[in-house]
């Protein structure tokens, strides 16, 4: 898969490498969302990734300056709600994450949308 940047590929990377992944692709999915001008817009997330303990999550990959841009939130927001009502978890990773080793307990521990909700 190519990666759109040198985080995501580090991240891809990390995927290939991590015993508890069995699988991850590009993700396909449109996700409807508002942008902060209120604007619909269309979304479509970096990875799908699928684990051995049959789990599924949906990752963005974004620079950690990047996380609580207005867009980035934006977007997060919208995808927790699309996925979360298909019963798939929606994560943003970001450096600090991918900076991590496999094997670390806290390799997929990503930000929660939560902590973005006024």
């Amino acid at each position: 898969e190519l990666a759109a940047s040198t985080l995501e590929a580090r991240r891809m990377r990390q995927l290939d490498e991590a015993a508890e992944v069995s699988d991850w692709t590009r993700c396909t999915d449109t996700v409807p969302y508002l942008d902060p001008n209120g604007r619909q817009r269309r979304y479509v997330p970096d990875l799908l990734v699928q684990f051995r303990d049959g789990s599924v999550v949906v990752e963005e990959v974004k620079p950690k300056d990047r996380v609580t841009h207005p867009e980035t939130v934006a977007k997060a927001i919208a995808a927790e709600e699309y996925y979360s009502s298909r019963g798939i978890s929606y994560h943003i990773v970001s450096d600090p994450e991918i900076d991590r080793r496999s094997g670390d307990e806290a390799l997929f521990r990503s930000l929660r949308i939560d902590a973005f909700r006024q």
